[in-house]
């Protein structure tokens, strides 16, 4: 397992690895530098070739879907690089909500951004994972 640091290394390295991870950690830094880097672009090349495997975790996995503006209402502190286009990846149509089970004391908040934007989070509890 090779670690890519995407801000510091060339990342048309992806393409050598029949599987790429995505980590988690803060989602707006991780997807602003995603973006920045072109990553973006790569990662929807290896989807459409086929034959690796793109996966996500925590963050990682939401990055991958077609919006984050969930993390922005579950967790606007954390949006301290005032990240404002919330459009993920989307080499998934779904939109990743990993950690459900620390929000269900906010379900109604979720629920009132499923009505307020028209989609449908996909909610994944910890420990569990979804193959697409």
């Amino acid at each position: 397992m090779d670690y890519i640091d995407i801000t510091s290394e060339n990342p048309q390295i992806l393409y050598d690895y029949p599987i790429v991870c995505i980590f988690g950690g803060d989602p707006f830094y991780l997807l602003d530098e995603i973006k920045k880097a072109k990553v973006d672009d790569i990662l929807i090349d290896i989807k459409e070739r086929g034959g690796s495997i793109v996966m996500g975790h925590s963050s990682g996995a939401a990055v991958l879907g077609k919006t984050i503006i969930h993390a922005n209402i579950l967790h606007p502190e954390w949006n301290n690089i005032g990240l404002a286009d919330f459009d993920a990846i989307g080499i998934i149509q779904e939109i990743i909500l990993p950690h459900h089970n620390r929000y269900h004391g906010r379900e109604q908040t979720l629920v009132d951004l499923e009505m307020k934007e028209n989609i449908k989070l996909t909610r994944i509890e910890d420990g569990h994972y979804l193959v697409i």
